[in-house]
Order: structure tokens, then sequence, then C-alpha cells
């Protein structure tokens, strides 16, 4: 291991003794591969997951380079916990180099919220996953999905080595790849996992299938450096359609931030599609897998607060039977992240704003009846048609 081994708490140091593993894979990734294990603590037999890191190829560097990427994935997930995150036990390095963490045996709206709820909490934290894809989200025997592969990821809490900080790009998966990562100097942020969560939803309604599966690499790059996306699944609901095309935004600044989805989606699932009975997911069907109730528990995750007039733009559509987002105006700068705090002063100063809006319109009205060059009455109109909207503290 290399020095930054020193970074992870000697808490999740394990001897090699306590795990046990079988010989049968669970999965296999770019430098390791996956086994079903047990782990001994104490009086506690703990089933999970055993991510060995291919050694012995007879390539040092690349040995090196595995061993390195072992050790930043399990400094990254030593940092991070929360219910959406695939949970870390711990790092071996006296025998095989590997790491130990919750086993997950392995609708789409629910699974949307999840997987961002899960990445929300990643960004607050300032950690970049950099590999978002369905093959990443793992299926806890709850029923919740847990963020995990973190091979890739950097945080500014770790000392991350600069051959990670501008990984291989050949051995990311190209199709999961914001535009500004596919470039000489390739950028990644919150914004290029954004960009992967927009493919990540075209998973989910594609049932599992990858975006251009039969094109090749070199293709595939090309049109996404134009911004070019794959188009959408035709069962997709045109409220998720949305949702999509804002992750798909060719500007990293233009893009929604994880917190920002996170409550389009729950919007959604209120207006639209509800959550299912845990007992009838198709997840209940998969063996070791209970599903229980996903309880948002998060007091800063959601505020949405209505006016009491609804405004006519929330009425379902004609021709589909969907309700429609309402739409407002492109901002060119990025929403500011809101807490409680900030988004109650904005209430209170939005309410302000129209009492006096609407003392100059009174004032207007009495000044200029007889002025037909004044239009107090239109002004008047768009504040009753600003006052009877929606009030969400995300750009729909």
């Amino acid at each position: 291991m290399d020095g930054r081994f020193k970074q992870i708490s000697d808490f999740y140091i394990i001897n090699s003794s306590k795990i046990t593993f079988s010989k049968d894979k669970v999965g296999t990734g770019n430098f390791a591969d996956v086994y079903k294990g047990t782990y001994r603590r104490g009086n506690e037999k703990i089933l999970v997951a055993v991510k060995i890191v291919r050694v012995g190829g007879g390539n040092v560097d690349t040995e090196l380079r595995c061993l390195s990427e072992l050790t930043n994935e399990a400094i990254i997930m030593s940092l991070h916990h929360h219910r959406c995150v695939i949970e870390f036990y711990g790092i071996s390095s006296d025998k095989i180099p590997m790491i130990l963490m919750e086993y997950c045996a392995g609708e789409r709206v629910a699974y949307m919220f999840q997987i961002s709820d899960g990445m929300r909490y990643l960004e607050r934290k300032r950690c970049v996953h950099r590999d978002l894809a369905t093959r990443n989200v793992l299926i806890s025997s709850t029923g919740c999905l847990k963020i995990s592969d973190f091979g890739l990821s950097f945080s500014p809490a770790t000392q991350v080595p600069k051959d990670l900080t501008h990984t291989h790009v050949r051995e990311i998966p190209i199709r999961w790849m914001a535009p500004e990562t596919l470039t000489r100097t390739p950028v990644y942020s919150s914004k290029s996992d954004i960009w992967s969560f927009g493919i990540v939803i075209f998973e989910i309604f594609n049932c599992g299938g990858k975006p251009w599966p039969e094109k090749p690499v070199k293709w595939i790059a090309t049109k996404i450096r134009k911004g070019i996306t794959p188009e959408m699944p035709r069962r997709m609901p045109r409220l998720i359609r949305e949702i999509a095309s804002a992750c798909f935004q060719f500007e990293p600044d233009k893009r929604p931030t994880f917190r920002q989805v996170n409550g389009w989606i729950l919007l959604v699932q209120g207006i639209r599609f509800p959550p299912l009975p845990p007992s009838t997911l198709s997840v209940a069907q998969l063996k070791n897998v209970k599903p229980v109730k996903f309880v948002e528990k998060d007091p800063e995750a959601i505020a949405i607060e209505f006016d009491d007039v609804k405004s006519e733009q929330q009425q379902p559509d004609i021709d589909d039977g969907e309700p429609k987002m309402i739409q407002k105006p492109e901002i060119k700068e990025t929403a500011p992240e809101m807490n409680k705090n900030t988004f109650t002063e904005d209430q209170e100063n939005l309410r302000t704003q129209r009492q006096e809006e609407s003392k100059k319109v009174a004032v207007t009205e009495s000044d200029d009846d007889d002025d037909d060059d004044e239009c107090p009455r239109d002004t008047k109109k768009r504040l009753e048609e600003r006052n009877n909207k929606v009030i969400y503290p995300y750009n729909l």
C-alpha cells in the first residue's frame, strides 16, 4: 500500500484472518474482483462484499496503480456514510489487498429518487463519483438502493495523486461521460456526475440497456463532445424526460444540482407517480430482499411551499393526461444552494416585494385612469398571474 494508507483510521484496518469469502465472483471492475464473504467482528458475523485487487500479472506499474486506486476507494468510502451510499467496513492488506463493504443482493421513479438522494449527499460532501451508472448501484436487503464503486472518486478531504485526478479516460465507460470530461484537460465535478445521472435515467427506463449499444467508442465520444445525447425510451414519461434534459445541458453551470434533481423527482412522485407498497416492488422478488418503506429523513432535503391559489398551469394536459411542470424563464446563473433559513427569507422578501408592487399598481391606477398609453390593468394582471403560481425552491 502507498503512503496514503495512513489516511485511513485504524478502526477500518482489518486482519485477513477475520475474513472468509467464496470463490465465485459477484462482480468485476477495472482493477479488482468482488466476492461474497463473511466478516467476523467480535461475536458478530457480517455478510460482506470483498473487493480484491488483481495482482500477479507481472506488470509492476499496473499493480502499483491498482493498489493506489484501491487505497483511494477505501479512503473515500471511510469518509462518507449515508443510507443511499454503500457502507464501508474496512480494508485489509496483511496478505491480499482487499476492502470490505456492505453486501447487496442484486419502480423506476423510486429508483431515481433513491439514487439522486445518495448523490445529493455526496455532492454536499463535495465528493465527485466520476463513475455513476446503474452497474454501480446495488440493492440492499431492505430494498434500498446504494451508490457504490468509489474506485475513480475523489474528495477534497483526500490527497489524490494527479494520475487519479486526471484519470485514465480510456478506463471510464465513455457512454456515461460528460462533454467537459472528454477533452485534453478533463474537468470533473458534481455537474459531470449530473450528466451521468441523465444516462442513469436512460438506463432505468430502457430496462438496463446502455445507450448506443452498437456504436464504436470514437463515434460516441464525438457525439458527446457536441452535446448530442441518446434518444430517450418511449416509455419515459414527459416529466422525467424534462429532468433528463436538464441533466444534459451542455454548459456544466446550467445543469441542476443533485439537491434540485432530488426535489424535482419527489415532486413528480407526489403529482403523478406515488411510491408503490414495498411488497409490490420488483426488488421484493429478489432472494433475501425484504423491501421497507423509504422515508425521507433529512430535514434539509425538501422545502416546497404552495400559495393558497393553485396555478392553472398545474392542471393536467389535454393531450396525454399528465400534469405539466411549471416552466420558469431560463436563467443564466446557477441557482444558489438553499437551506431552510434562506428559503424563509426569500419567501418574506417575495411577499414584501409583492405588497410594494401592488401599492404601485394602485397608485398608477388612481393617477392614470384616463390615460390609455399606460397599462395598469396589464400590470395588475401580470401580478395576479404571478401571485397564483406555485412557488418552488427549485428551478423547474
